[in-house]
C-alpha cells in the first residue's frame, strides 16, 4: 500500500535488462505483482492492487498462475473478479492446459512420479535441483483439482482448448477429466494433427 501510495505502478513487469535472472521463473519477466501475489495464494493483495489500478488482463493470465500455484479460494476469487478463464490466441498453455498437465498429473500420481517424469527434459535444459523446485506445482488433493477444473469450465473455459499438436485435455487427462469436460461439451471427435 505505501508503494502504490508513493506512486508504484502496480502493472510494471520485471526487466530482464535489470539483470539478477531468478533462475527457474521461464515466464518471470511477465509477472506483474498482481501475477506474484497468486502465486503466493495472497487474495488480499490481489484485491489491494486491484482496487489501486492493477489488471486482471494481462499477457500471463493469474487464472494460468492459480491453477499451478494457488488454492481452490483464490481461483475462484480470481474468477469473480473477472480473471480470464481462456488463454490468448496461439498462446501453448491455457489455463484449462495447465492444470491438467501439471497439477492434474501430479494429483494422479505421486509427487515423485511427477518429479520423475519431468526429469529428463529438465535434465536436458540443464536445470539445476533448486530451477526444478521452482518451477513444480504446489500439491493438491483430487477433490482440489476437481474442483479447479469444474470452476474453470463453469466459467466458459474451452474444454477443447487445443494444446501441442491439436492435443486437447480430453486425449490427455485420463477418466475422471475426461468425465468433467464431457460434462461440459467436449467434443469426442477432435482430431490432433497427426488425425488422431
Amino acid at each position: 500500500a505505501a508503494s502504490l501510495d508513493g506512486g508504484a505502478n502496480p502493472d510494471c513487469i520485471w526487466n530482464p535488462q535489470w539483470g539478477d535472472n531468478p533462475e527457474g521463473w521461464g515466464d518471470a519477466e511477465f509477472y506483474t505483482a498482481v501475477s506474484h501475489a497468486v502465486r503466493n495464494d495472497n487474495s488480499t493483495a490481489v484485491e489491494l492492487l486491484l482496487k489501486r489500478g492493477a489488471t486482471l488482463i494481462t499477457r500471463l493470465l493469474p487464472a494460468s498462475i492459480a491453477v499451478e500455484w494457488a488454492s481452490l479460494a483464490t481461483l475462484h476469487r480470481l474468477i469473480a473478479l473477472g480473471a480470464r478463464v481462456n488463454g490468448w490466441k496461439n498462446q501453448r498453455y491455457w489455463p484449462l492446459h495447465l492444470l491438467v498437465t501439471r497439477r492434474g498429473a501430479m494429483t494422479a500420481n505421486s509427487v515423485e512420479e511427477f518429479r520423475k517424469d519431468n526429469a529428463d527434459w529438465q535434465t536436458t535444459l540443464g536445470w539445476s535441483a533448486a530451477q526444478r523446485a521452482r518451477s513444480e506445482p504446489r500439491p493438491v488433493d483430487g477433490a482440489t483439482y476437481s474442483g479447479m477444473l469444474e470452476a474453470l469450465l463453469v466459467a466458459k473455459a474451452d474444454p477443447d482448448a487445443p494444446w501441442d499438436n491439436g492435443i486437447t485435455m480430453l486425449m490427455w487427462g485420463g477418466v475422471e477429466t475426461g468425465k468433467a469436460l464431457l460434462k461440459f461439451g467436449a467434443d469426442v471427435h477432435k482430431r490432433d494433427a497427426h488425425g488422431w
